[in-house]
């Protein structure tokens, strides 16, 4: 049996990173599975595109607010208030729409 240097954690990165970088994509997918490194599970992503649409919902109703109040103070510029509105009115629209990568 041969003495080999051990390396320490930074060194070890280190080497890990070299080697992966000089690797095919499909070299690395490989190198992820023998890992066992995965994907998220679904109550991860879940929890994820919750935090994600709750913020959208909180700016769309501060933003539709603020409109309302428009109206009892006419002194808020409203250019960029109705672009956050529309904007975010857009993106919960587009959670509504049939998703074009699933088969029919």
């Amino acid at each position: 049996m041969t003495d080999q240097p051990t390396l320490d954690r930074p060194q070890m990165k280190s080497v890990a990173i070299d080697a992966l970088k000089n690797m095919s994509p499909e070299d690395r997918q490989d190198v992820a599975r023998a890992a066992q490194l995965r994907d998220p599970g679904q109550d991860a992503t879940d929890k994820i595109w919750l935090i994600v649409v709750s913020a959208f919902v909180i700016v769309f109703i501060g933003a539709f607010a603020t409109l309302a109040y428009h109206y009892a103070d006419p002194k808020i510029n409203l250019d960029k208030l109705i672009t956050v509105f529309t904007t975010v009115s857009a993106f919960l629209a587009g959670l509504l729409a049939p998703s074009p990568v699933k088969n029919k």
